[in-house]
């Protein structure tokens, strides 16, 4: 336990500093990425020390301890039409372990009674198998790493952005930052950059989304409302909420998304020299696994919603950012000013990046680019450069 502490407790840290990206992409990238692995963790526990265990009567020839191995090998399953039905011993499972199907009236039956013929009438109940167990902490490690992917194109789509800030921040000449970044690369380069910045706040969005959309696919459909069934089931009072001896007019939806009992059937068969066995078994099994990873999904459920809702606030306020750039170069007024509409929205970037941290130097820039505009302007018109006036901007 121990040594679980101090692994909960190192991932878990985050180290506060100044980073490259913004605070919503912050939020998916670290947040999202240590709860991922804190639920890895924890389900890799119980996956190592956890087992399926089964009813086996004593008078039965199959080992227990076969029956836990064959069982969590082939998967156990509950019926569906049950999953709805109150009458249950427990969630998907007949109080008869002989009734396998139903009837037009919705009464259970079986379909292939020990005596007799079986009846046309009792239609088989579809069966729902989970497996779950055996791959889940295994997928949710995975997941982590999927949460990692958009910074890895943050940090290629924006290491102009990088660049520029280290030189803010190594207190470059205004001269050497304006012959770096401005009028030194094409409009193409520029504007795919832009473009690039939008699909990595996009890219965001889009693993969010994915993650859930993949988790409900694999979990039978039953993870896109499970954590508003949780929050529904848990108004209920305390008797019918966890009342398991009683009619389950509301179940859990934990159940509902991995039942924690169900049932598995093997066949059992052995030759010797003087007896020949063949038989089927069918065990009710439990599987403590089940609940534990049902409370992991539900915190990460609410996580995703909310990585959901930051990832879209993330591209809202990157594109506004985007918008307001454009509306105030055409808001410029006065000759001074002219030159800031040649600059396309990257650079513009560029001006708010070095504004946000230097005030200083956002000035003595502005002078450089201006200054810069001047003389491009007289060569367009003298058709000749000034050796003087390039000395000064070099300088």
């Amino acid at each position: 336990m121990i040594g679980l502490e101090s692994d909960l407790r190192r991932i878990l840290t985050v180290t506060l500093k100044a980073r490259h990206d913004d605070l919503t992409d912050q939020l998916n990238r670290l947040i999202m990425v240590k709860l991922f692995l804190v639920c890895c963790l924890i389900m890799g526990i119980s996956w190592f020390t956890d087992s399926i265990n089964c009813i086996v009567p004593a008078i039965n020839t199959v080992e227990t301890a076969f029956v836990s191995q064959a069982c969590w090998i082939q998967g156990f399953y509950v019926f569906k039409p049950l999953m709805t039905r109150f009458d249950v011993a427990f969630f998907g499972i007949p109080r008869d372990i002989d009734s396998n199907g139903l009837l037009a009236s919705g009464e259970l039956c079986t379909v292939q009674p020990s005596f007799g013929i079986a009846s046309d009438k009792c239609i088989p109940m579809e069966k729902i198998f989970y497996l779950q167990y055996q791959w889940m902490p295994f997928l949710i490690g995975s997941l982590s790493a999927v949460y990692y992917i958009p910074y890895v194109f943050f940090l290629q789509a924006n290491s102009d952005m990088i660049s520029l800030k280290a030189a803010v921040m190594g207190k470059e000449k205004p001269s050497k930052i304006v012959s770096m970044f401005f009028g030194c690369k094409s409009q193409r380069f520029l504007k795919l950059r832009v473009v690039s910045s939008i699909f990595v706040k996009s890219l965001y969005l889009i693993v969010n989304i994915g993650t859930f959309v993949f988790l409900n696919f694999l979990l039978n459909g039953e993870y896109y409302k499970y954590g508003v069934r949780w929050a529904n089931w848990s108004k209920q009072s305390n008797t019918d909420a966890f009342d398991y001896m009683g009619k389950k007019t509301n179940p859990r939806p934990g159940s509902q998304l991995l039942p924690p009992f169900g049932y598995c059937e093997l066949f059992e068969s052995s030759k010797d020299i003087k007896y020949t066995v063949a038989n089927r078994h069918k065990f009710v099994c439990e599987l403590s696994q089940h609940v534990l990873y049902q409370y992991c999904l539900l915190v990460l459920w609410f996580f995703i919603i909310g990585g959901i809702i930051i990832s879209s606030l993330g591209i809202f306020f990157h594109v506004y950012q985007y918008v307001h750039l454009i509306c105030a170069r055409y808001s410029y007024k006065g000759h001074k000013n002219m030159f800031l509409k040649t600059l396309t929205l990257r650079e513009l970037l560029y001006l708010d990046l070095i504004k946000t941290k230097n005030n200083k130097l956002y000035e003595e820039v502005i002078e450089n680019l201006e200054l810069q505009s001047s003389v491009k302007m007289r060569n367009g018109r003298n058709h000749h450069t000034s050796v003087t006036e390039i000395d000064l901007l070099t300088k």
